[in-house]
Formats: structure tokens, sequence, C-alpha cells
């Protein structure tokens, strides 16, 4: 008796071990599932902001270009009355035009700032489009901010700057992700937000208070590291606690300006997974390993009786070919007519065996073929045909034969196969006849039905 209870305790025990393990095993399944579809998503994301971007830069460049390409002063009363016209139709917020001085004209005629010290200036006027994000002084709004350069004869004149809101990013990230509970955010490397999702907690407003948030709980190694990592322009994930809730946050930079894009799932998400998989595993476990069982069961008689019938029909199919005294032979119509099946008498027909022909060929029938018999190669297509050509034989000896050919298409190839009928004797009989029909049998001179021919050849020459 207590062997027995020995026993179930160790049923017990191993099936909790088992257990434990297995869910480990799906948790971390689903977390690596979990991390690269949040990597997918991340870059997602990130195409489409680029896109985005990239359509802004191709808008101002054409912009750029006209003014480029007209004869007067960047701040041309002409241009700016395009520039407010632009505005009205265009997703941009506001276009304005700044002279080689960095003084920034707006619709209106005026000087609306200057701007020679700003970074997206200085770099468009060194001849290359820029990206910046700031606070708008007059009102406090971010905004993100284009530049490119105006050129003109090969000489960077000024510069069209267009700016439109920040937010407006938000409608690009708004995706459900994972099931709507995800959300994201747009940050410097040094932290600084600059937007977020509509459904973004407050939490990461700025990066710092992942250290010194309340309500926030982050081992200080992880976020040294994730600093670090984004300095050097690295990927990663990072976990923290909120609210006594566990989130996962994947950042990637952007390939725009130092900007990264980050990611937050909460990890309960991925728990909710394992635990629903876990539940439906117990329940039909057994069900389906009992169904696996017989479908793996009729599987593999069924595969064991079709090979054997395959194996079957193969033998008698090479009985045949073994059999046959005509050369048969079923060749792929490629560029080199590649063999895929022969007959010993394929090779009889040759004076040769298998071995010293693939050796010498490989497994190609048009090396054989004279040159000028190999019109016919080209000419098949699916149907039954039939040829006369000459084959050369591995003694030199070039022999004609008859080729009836059956043509299908396999699965989009050409396959033939073809019966092969030495015709060499019959051919040179027909050449002695129609020799002996020319030449007169007593005189041996050619008899008029050739002078005949001869001269209708010279009339038609």
């Amino acid at each position: 008796m207590k062997k027995k209870k020995t026993l179930v305790v160790i049923v017990i025990l191993f099936l909790i071990a088992v257990t434990f393990f297995y869910t480990r095993y799906i948790y971390n399944i689903l977390e690596d599932d979990s991390n690269a579809y949040t990597e997918e998503l991340t870059e997602q994301g990130i195409r489409i902001i680029k896109e985005r971007i990239d359509n802004d830069y191709q808008y101002l460049k054409g912009i750029s270009d006209s003014i480029g390409m007209r004869d007067c002063e960047v701040y041309d009363p002409y241009i700016l009355a395009i520039l407010e016209q632009r505005t009205q139709t265009s997703k941009f917020h506001g276009l304005y035009v700044a002279d080689a001085r960095g003084n920034l004209y707006s619709f209106m005629g005026s000087v609306k700032a200057l701007i020679a010290s700003r970074r997206y200036f200085q770099t468009a006027m060194d001849g290359e489009p820029s990206i910046e994000s700031l606070i708008l002084e007059d009102t406090g709004e971010r905004v993100l901010l284009l530049a490119v350069p105006i050129v003109r004869d090969g000489k960077t004149i000024g510069v069209v700057v267009g700016h439109y809101a920040m937010e407006e990013l938000v409608e690009l990230l708004s995706v459900a992700y994972f099931e709507g509970a995800g959300y994201n955010y747009i940050v410097r490397s040094n932290g600084e937000m600059l937007v977020r999702s509509d459904r973004a907690d407050k939490e990461l407003a700025f990066l710092d208070e992942l250290e010194a948030g309340e309500d926030i709980e982050i081992k200080q190694q992880d976020t040294d590291m994730m600093y670090l990592k984004m300095q050097k322009g690295e990927s990663g994930f990072l976990r923290y606690h909120y609210e006594g809730k566990e989130n996962v946050l994947y950042y990637a930079p952007m390939g725009i300006s130092d900007w990264y894009i980050l990611l937050v799932i909460p990890v309960e998400i991925i728990d909710a997974r394992a635990t629903n998989i876990l539940v439906v595993t117990m329940v039909y476990g057994i069900f389906m390993i009992l169904v696996l069982g017989c479908i793996l069961f009729l599987t593999m008689y069924h595969l064991y009786s079709s090979h054997k019938k395959m194996l079957y029909a193969y033998k008698n199919i090479q009985s045949i070919y073994r059999t046959v005294p005509n050369a048969i032979l079923q060749f792929l119509i490629d560029d080199q007519l590649t063999i895929l099946n022969s007959n010993g008498a394929f090779y009889e027909l040759l004076g040769t065996t298998r071995e010293a022909y693939e050796r010498q060929y490989r497994k190609n029938f048009l090396p054989i073929i004279l040159p000028e018999d190999r019109g016919w190669a080209r000419e098949l297509r699916e149907g039954l045909y039939s040829y006369e050509f000459r084959i050369c034989c591995a003694s030199g000896e070039v022999k004609w034969v008859q080729g009836n050919f059956d043509v299908q298409n396999e699965n989009g190839k050409l396959l033939a196969v073809c019966a092969f009928f030495d015709i060499s004797v019959h051919k040179k009989q027909l050449t002695e006849a129609e020799k002996e029909a020319k030449v007169d049998s007593l005189t041996k001179l050619k008899n008029k039905r050739a002078l005949e021919y001869e001269l209708e050849e010279l009339m038609h020459a």
C-alpha cells in the first residue's frame, strides 16, 4: 500500500513538473512570437512614417525646383503668393521661404524669423534636405519641420520650409496593436517625447520618469542599457511595472534624425494567450492524440499501399523498357534534351554502355544528334510526331533513325517519350535505288530522266 502511495506521489510530481516546464515552454514561445510581432509592427510603423515624410520632401522639392528656375529673389511677392496658395491646399500648416542669410519670409511678405543658427537651415544650405521637431514660440505647439534647399545655377540660394503639427503622426501610429492594448511613442535618443498615440498612458510622457515616477518600477541597469543602446542607434527590449502591471517596451531607431519609435505591450496579453492555449491543450489534448493517431495510421496504411502499387507499376514499366527490342528514351524538352529514362536497347544502338554515355555526354540527348538534323527538337509540342534524323554512335558511325514521339505537358514542362528504329539500311537501299534509276543499265551513263532532272535544276537555279 505504501509503495502504491509513493508511486502516486511520484506520478503527481512528474505531472506537475511536466505541466510547469510545458507552461514555461509555451510562454517562451509566445513571448518570442510577441517579440517578433512587435518588431514587425514597429518596422511597419517606421515605414509608414518615412513614406509620409518622403512624400512631404518630394512636395517641397517640387516647390524649391520651381523657385530655382525663376530669375527673381526667393522672397519675390509672386513666390510668396504661390506659398500661400499651396498652404491652403496641402497638408502643411505653413510654408515659408528663407534667403541665404536666414531671413524666413511668410506669404504676408514680412520677415517671420531669423533662422540662420538653426540646424535644419544650415543643413539645407549645405544642399541636403533636413527634418527637425521643435516647439513654436508663439503657440507652444510641437511641429514637424522640413527644409529643402533652393538651388539655382548649382548654388544654394535659399531654403523652402514647411511644417505641420507632430500630432498628425498620431493617426499613422493608431494601429490596434495586440487588440488595442498596445501603444507607442516617438522620442529622441535623449528621451525627449515628440509624439504618442492616443491610447498611450502618461507614464512615459518623458523617459526620465521611468526612473523617477512613483508608480513606475524599473531596474536602473535596464534604463542605463536602454539609453546606451539608443545613443548607439541600436534596438532592444525593456521590462518595467506601472501601477502593478508589467509591460514590455520595444525601442528601435527610425532612421530619421535621432528619432526612436517605442512600442509598449502589457505582459498580461502574453499571459492571457498562454493560459488560453494551456486550457485548450488540456481539454483537447487526449482527443487530438487519438484522432491524430487514427489519421496517422490511415495515412501510413495508404502510403504503404500506394508505395506498393507504384513500385509494382515501376517494375512493370522497367520490365517493358528492358524487354522491348527498340530503343526507348524519355527526355525533357530543354536546350540539351535532358534524358530522364532510357532502356538498354538505346545504348546498344549507340554501341556503348549507360555509364560510358553519361561520362561523355552526362544525361544529354542533343549532343549525339547531327547539328543539321536538330531542327525537329525546336518544333516539339504536345502531341504525336515522327521524324527521321541521324545520330553519331560511340564508334563514330553515323546512323539514320526514325523516332516516334509522344509529347505531354507535365506540370508546365514538356516531356517526350520516343521509340527509335534504325533505318540506316533502308536509307542506303533507297539511295542506291535512286542512283540506279538515273543510270542506263548498258552504258552506265546518265539516262534521259537524270538529264531532265538536272536540266530542271539548272533552270530553277
